[in-house]
């Protein structure tokens, strides 16, 4: 079975600024970082499509299904989410609300998200433990 690499619309996308030098995103009208751009979003699905788990639904899907919602924040004012893809669900983020399934996931940059937390640090040891000390 080989990789397919699913191309998402806002892939076209068009960069520039505006007259006080803000990056914009001409196709959609606004700037890269007025929480309205998806490509900006810390929290945006991962670029080569995963199988994800939300913990809100509980359902596993692949992260290509994430959906890019523009809601009004407290104040009125539009704010973007990534949100899980399943009807009526309320799940938001890559890494918030949604999360790989494969503990070995590692992202574009290589970076692991999940740590293997099973080895004693020394923040693990109590007074009793520093008894047991050899030296």
């Amino acid at each position: 079975m080989g990789l397919a690499i699913v191309k998402r619309p806002w892939h076209a996308n068009v960069m520039s600024t505006d007259s006080n030098d803000k990056p914009m995103d001409e196709e959609a009208g606004n700037h890269l970082d007025d929480g309205l751009n998806p490509d900006a979003d810390c929290f945006k699905p991962p670029a080569i499509p995963i199988l994800v788990h939300c913990i809100h639904c509980h359902q596993e899907y692949e992260s290509y299904l994430m959906q890019w919602r523009v809601e009004r924040d407290i104040q009125g004012n539009p704010a973007g989410f990534w949100c899980c893809g399943m009807p009526g669900c309320d799940g938001k983020g890559f890494g918030f609300d949604i999360f790989p399934v494969d503990p070995d996931y590692v992202d574009e940059n290589g970076e692991k998200m999940w740590i293997d937390d099973d080895e004693p640090t020394d923040d693990d040891l109590t007074d009793d433990d520093e008894d047991d000390i050899p030296w």
